[in-house]
């Protein structure tokens, strides 16, 4: 037990304490420890506290029930059982049992969770977000690096994200999802803002015909912009500046962005895609190179043309 020191009715203003696990002797200020009067046994540590619950022999004053919604055994103390409904920790359960049985509500709750008010509801909330009202709290913020080592760490300990663990396994993105993602991935690539890094050589290049400072997203495209500037017939050049759409296999909308607009000195202009060899005879590229020759039909492109490793050693690019 602490020993006090002070006179008689006055509150002392120092505290001394023995640890009940390693009875190392402690002190403190009163305001500090004045909770500590209050408890029977004293740590100095929380390691000691810790160390002292686990060599206890708790007794399990609970009993498991069944979860009202998914049916799971939850841990119910005797104050948990006083409650007409109980669900699985983390409220998923319960949001989605009250959301199907919204009339159990009182009066007062009821509409909350109708259907036409949710509804309505979601409406609102998407025109709030196009309307920039709402903004994610993440918006124009970046993880530090030692934050970004914390989440690696975590997320290599839970075993990543592959396989159930992945918050897409056993789901699919819908038609409109897809659609929207190929306009914002192309509308991106436009305007300099889409730098993923691959296992390619990617980076910036500054072009001295152009006059401006493209970011490369493999080797080839490095040197074929380091080969347009050197080149004499080449009067200009654009990369990656025009974007058009196309059908895919599945009968949907979807955007190309081409990698190289070359304009000769002769006034000719012609479109590049640089890709291997492998992926010539894809559905994807042929249907893509089906739209950007009607592209260059209408906007007066002399012919459009993709280039392997072969065209490109021939060249000079390579």
């Amino acid at each position: 037990m602490p020993r006090k020191k002070g006179a008689r009715g006055v509150k002392p203003k120092w505290l001394y304490f023995e640890c009940d696990v390693c009875h190392i002797k402690f002190d403190g200020s009163y305001r500090k420890y004045r909770h500590k009067l209050k408890q029977s046994r004293q740590y100095c540590k929380a390691r000691c506290f810790y160390d002292d619950l686990a060599a206890k022999e708790r007794p399990r004053t609970g009993v498991d029930v069944p979860c009202l919604y998914c049916g799971a055994p939850v841990y119910a103390t005797p104050c948990v059982m006083k409650k007409k409904r109980i669900f699985c920790k983390g409220g998923k359960c319960g949001r989605k049992y009250f959301s199907e049985h919204y009339d159990e509500y009182p009066q007062n709750h009821k509409n909350l969770f109708a259907p036409d008010v949710r509804k309505r509801a979601t409406e609102t909330r998407s025109k709030r977000w196009k309307s920039g009202e709402l903004k994610h709290h993440r918006l124009g913020k970046k993880h530090s690096k030692k934050a970004k080592q914390k989440i690696s760490k975590a997320c290599s300990a839970r075993g990543g994200h592959t396989g159930k663990k992945n918050p897409m396994f056993g789901r699919k993105h819908t038609d409109r999802a897809r659609e929207k993602m190929s306009e914002t991935k192309t509308r991106k690539i436009l305007a300099g803002e889409y730098k993923n890094k691959t296992r390619h050589v990617t980076g910036y290049y500054t072009s001295i015909k152009a006059g401006l400072t493209y970011w490369h997203r493999s080797s080839w495209e490095l040197k074929m912009m380091q080969f347009l500037d050197t080149c004499d017939d080449v009067l200009t050049y654009e990369y990656e500046s025009v974007r058009f759409t196309y059908i895919d296999s599945a009968n949907k909308k979807r955007w190309y962005v081409p990698d190289f607009i070359v304009s000769y000195n002769d006034g000719c202009k012609k479109m590049y895609e640089l890709k291997p060899k492998e992926f010539v005879n894809n559905k994807v590229t042929k249907l893509k190179a089906s739209a950007a020759t009607e592209y260059c039909k209408i906007n007066r492109i002399s012919e459009y043309a993709i280039l392997t490793r072969d065209e490109l050693k021939d060249m000079g690019v390579l």
